[in-house]
């Protein structure tokens, strides 16, 4: 099973097109592939196309099922949208206990079905990052060649750490690697 976070505190970096790219290449290698927007800009909907008649927001905060709230964007892809209820299914989390694991709770079951979940996160720490971060345990940065990116991808790298010493024993978030975009 692979389960990556694609994540630079910078935007516009390629975050979303390389979570739509390698689901696509995932998808074209015959995995089943989920992919979450976790950012509240919902861009991968718009980059796509898609309609959805759910999202993260109603699968985390109205408990509506998986099923409700993804919709096929391929024959192997299936993609759970953010919209602008995502940052308002944040601030509900945030009083969570162990908020930290909301993704990893809500995920858990429905993941048998998947090779792989891919989650897009915002440009900046938030909270569903951070969830995505410990669900996944791995991050892909793209990094655009230019230094606020670059310093957006050592924030990302630092979160990752900061997870790791917060949650010690519990989660282990690894860069899987860093990916030069824009060349």
């Amino acid at each position: 099973m692979i389960r990556l976070t694609i994540s630079n505190q910078r935007g516009g970096v390629g975050k979303t097109t390389t979570a739509i790219t390698l689901a696509r290449s995932l998808a074209d290698r015959g995995m089943r592939v989920l992919l979450i927007d976790a950012d509240s800009q919902g861009s991968i909907a718009a980059v796509l196309g898609l309609k959805p008649s759910g999202f993260l927001a109603d699968l985390m905060i109205r408990r509506l099922a998986l099923r409700e709230c993804m919709v096929a964007a391929h024959a192997n892809v299936d993609v759970i949208c953010g919209n602008r209820h995502t940052t308002e299914a944040e601030a509900t989390a945030m009083s969570l206990p162990f908020r930290e694991f909301v993704f990893r709770h809500a995920l858990a079951e429905f993941e048998k079905g998947y090779d792989a979940v891919l989650i897009d996160v915002a440009p900046s720490i938030s909270l569903f990052q951070t969830c995505a971060m410990v669900y996944t345990q791995q991050v892909l940065i793209p990094v655009d060649m230019d230094i606020l990116s670059v310093q957006g991808a050592t924030a990302s790298i630092q979160a990752a750490e900061m997870l790791n010493g917060m949650l010690a024993g519990g989660v282990n978030v690894r860069i899987a690697g860093l990916l030069t975009v824009k060349v």
